[in-house]
């Protein structure tokens, strides 16, 4: 018998939070060119998935300002 690996028992994961990620224009609103412009850098990391957070804003984070 074959034991199959599946790729997200054996990847590595980054959890990105978008609200501070990378903020490229500077203007505190969710940024995915930030993301974009770390790909590079993530994959040299040998990062297999990108898990990106809800861009919902909670209670809690208004709750900041």
């Amino acid at each position: 018998m074959t034991i199959k690996r599946v790729w997200w028992k054996v990847a590595v994961g980054y959890q990105i939070y978008l609200a501070s990620f990378m903020d490229t224009s500077n203007d505190v609103i969710v940024d995915l060119n930030g993301i974009r412009s770390k790909l590079d850098y993530l994959k040299e990391l040998s990062i297999g998935f990108i898990w990106v957070t809800s861009i919902k804003w909670t209670a809690e984070e208004y709750a900041d300002f």
